[in-house]
């Protein structure tokens, strides 16, 4: 996942896919700058001709070939670093597990194997910044087109001009999305301005999958200021290399096995006589020149996760700004407290983790339920077993937690109330599109959002019990597992806490929100024949991620599986798609099962829409610049 980067003394910067910087140079004396909160994407089709003559054709083929190695890291000339190729003769089956892995595919060299997104005759529009791009293939090779001015509709899509093109040289990302990088000038790297959605299968503006307030500019997105530090080998390259905006030399692309062994090149010369590694089979303590994991202490194990998976500031005035497995963490970056006690976004796993009890315990450790081998989905690569209880229960193992869960949760046995992680580990966090489950081990808590200290957090209960008030949690939480009673507003105490959220939430919770309106864990504990409506209002809301997440768990309901909406419409198309939601759940049988001024829907049946925007106008004001 991924994490923010500050630098202390200098201008912040992030890494890639969270703070996005999309300022496109297409040469040395032009530059884009485009916010990009578009609207539509046009997609016609183009035809790539070749040159009328070979040798030209060749001659621009070579010329091609030439460019990309001169535009791309130098690899695989890192001192003390010997590239996972070298694992692969000793250590097969581990060498299978991480190629299979998202970690490797993290970053790659862009090429048709690599490139899952759809170039060929596709014609991309930014109605906003009134730019049209051409995408193409030639010789195998993939090439994006700045056209100019939109002029009207696409029209038939001229042949793409070689001359004129830039050569697309990486890509990033390869699970949920993909990010392409093109050439820049003076050796830099600029991310494209669209990214491929690859569940989708659809090509969407950066701006709108990601967690950025579209009234703000697009910063600019350099591939040195921001991917080096986590989506490459060695997982941070020199300070002075990334100040001098060349992309720097690596190990290899994509996070690979010296990411988290450490370099390796001396173990790999100790390896060499047979002997030497026959004798490490019977003396697992005999020193090979490379870094276990799991031989580390907990903490020395998670800060290896640590130095991508959480939000840091670098110490300048450090002699060794590079990390290496092993290595304490702290003499190189400090963790940035994330505020109240809370996991708001993806990439501050570490962060929240240290702060955990279990974890200041000294056992817990992300090894506890995570593999980078052995693990069950790639996905999560979390260890067999471990996406259940049987994670919590290998340090609390009484029979409250076990065998009799029920005295403990309250709730059946077999039901999502009586899941360990979904108490103590919700899905209160944003990230990828979706929540996510917050790596802060903590108990469910009834906190006013009226606080002066602005606890914006989703808490576990409200996640399954849509229709519930925060009220109702409290006073719950109270008989039921003793916690002192909470001051709350009379919203608070009337209103569900989702529909709350929902309306007065920043855009974070949001989009955790309506992820959670189209879970069936929530459903069953709250139904869902009143949730369109509500979904339906955040279909045109300002922030594409909302309105893609409202969108996606709004076609999981009942009579929904055909409803059309698309995120990237203009303005007044999502309009429509919201009205269109709200009269569909109109005529369907489920809007008399559930009504009540809590959920705001009237007892004949339709939303109460003067109260829902007395609500909205409490909005947060909380701006988000790309964090994820």
């Amino acid at each position: 996942m991924p994490c923010i980067r500050e630098t202390r003394g200098l201008r912040p910067g992030s890494a890639c896919g969270i703070l996005e910087r999309v300022t496109f140079r297409f040469c040395a004396s032009r530059r884009w700058t485009a916010a990009l909160a578009v609207s539509a994407i046009a997609v016609s089709a183009i035809t790539v001709t070749a040159d009328a003559d070979p040798a030209a054709s060749a001659a621009i083929a070579a010329s091609a070939a030439e460019s990309l190695e001169a535009q791309l890291p130098v690899r695989g000339e890192r001192p003390g670093y010997a590239t996972s190729d070298t694992c692969r003769t000793c250590h097969p089956a581990e060498y299978r597990s991480w190629h299979q892995s998202y970690h490797r595919t993290m970053t790659q060299v862009a090429t048709a194997d690599s490139v899952l997104a759809d170039f060929d005759g596709v014609q991309l529009d930014h109605p906003r910044a009134k730019q049209r791009l051409l995408l193409g293939s030639h010789q195998g090779e993939l090439f994006f087109q700045l056209l100019g001015p939109v002029r009207g509709p696409p029209g038939p899509a001229p042949p793409l001009d070689l001359a004129k093109a830039r050569r697309v040289v990486l890509t990033t990302g390869s699970h949920h999305h993909q990010t392409y990088w093109v050439q820049g000038y003076q050796r830099q790297l600029f991310s494209f301005p669209f990214s491929w959605l690859v569940a989708d299968r659809r090509w969407a503006p950066r701006e709108d999958i990601i967690l950025r307030d579209p009234s703000l500019p697009m910063a600019e997105a350099g591939w040195n200021s921001n991917c080096v530090d986590c989506h490459v080998t060695p997982p941070n390259t020199n300070w002075e290399r990334r100040i001098a905006g060349a992309p720097g030399d690596i190990a290899q692309l994509g996070i690979a096995c010296e990411a988290c062994h450490g370099e390796a090149s001396g173990h790999v010369r100790k390896s060499r006589p047979p002997l030497r590694r026959y004798a490490q089979h019977l003396d697992t303590e005999r020193d090979m020149g490379i870094v276990q994991p799991a031989a580390l202490s907990a903490e020395a194990a998670s800060q290896i996760c640590g130095q991508c998976h959480a939000k840091v500031r670098f110490l300048l005035e450090t002699s060794r700004p590079v990390y290496r497995p092993g290595d304490d963490l702290s003499e190189t970056r400090r963790l940035v407290p994330v505020g109240h006690r809370m996991q708001r976004t993806a990439g501050q796993e570490f962060n929240v983790m240290a702060e955990s009890a279990c974890y200041r315990g000294g056992e817990l450790s992300c090894l506890s339920c995570h593999s980078i081998h052995g693990y069950a989905d790639r996905s999560d690569q979390l260890k067999p077993g471990m996406d259940g209880d049987a994670a919590c229960q290998q340090c609390h193992a009484e029979a409250q937690y076990t065998s009799e869960i029920s005295t403990h949760t309250k709730h059946p046995a077999d039901s999502a109330g009586s899941r360990c992680y979904e108490c103590h580990m919700p899905k209160a966090t944003f990230g990828l599109r979706k929540g996510i489950r917050n790596h802060l081990i903590d108990a469910p808590r009834a906190q006013s959002t009226d606080t002066p200290e602005r606890i914006e957090r989703v808490q576990a209960c409200s996640l399954c019990h849509l229709d519930k008030p925060l009220g109702w949690t409290a006073q719950a939480l109270s008989e039921l597992w003793g916690q002192p009673a909470v001051e709350l507003s009379d919203d608070e105490k009337s209103v569900a806490d989702s529909v709350l959220w929902l309306a007065k939430g920043d855009a974070a919770v949001r989009a955790v929100v309506a992820d959670a309106m189209g879970s069936e864990p929530a459903w069953q504990a709250s139904g869902n024949g009143w949730i369109a409506p509500l979904l339906a209002t955040a279909l045109d809301d300002r922030y594409g991620v909302v309105r893609y997440v409202a969108g996606r768990s709004i076609r999981r309901l009942p009579g929904f599986a055909r409803f059309e909406s698309d995120f990237i419409a203009p303005e007044r198309r999502r309009r429509e798609d919201r009205e269109r939601a709200i009269t569909l759940w109109s005529r369907g049988a489920d809007r008399l099962a559930r009504t009540g001024s809590e959920i705001l829907i009237a007892p004949d049946g339709t939303l109460d829409t003067e109260r829902w925007e007395q609500l909205r106008a409490g909005r947060s004001t909380r701006l988000h610049d790309g964090l994820e």
